[in-house]
């Protein structure tokens, strides 16, 4: 190899996940949470509001060898909320 040793990573390190959207998952006893829950999901280009079972799968992915390129990144779990 040019340049120098290569060092194949194997270990993985720890990432950040951001469940922003979520959150709204809480306010389900509050009064207008139906409306506040229907404009977040008007607003997200997935069109709905996240799962836990969709922020676990963004937990996982890091986890995985398909994510052996991937290091010190915040993944934000929003389903595209941040970008509007």
């Amino acid at each position: 190899m040019i340049g120098g040793a290569h060092r194949r990573r194997t270990e993985h390190e720890a990432e950040a996940v951001e469940p922003e959207v979520h959150a709204l998952l809480l306010l389900v006893r509050w009064p207008h949470y139906a409306a506040l829950r229907d404009a977040v999901a008007l607003r997200t280009p997935a069109g709905r509001i996240g799962t836990p079972d969709d922020v676990a799968e963004v937990v996982l992915f890091p986890c995985s060898e398909r994510a052996r390129w991937l290091h010190g990144q915040t993944l934000i779990a929003d389903g595209g909320f941040s970008l509007l």
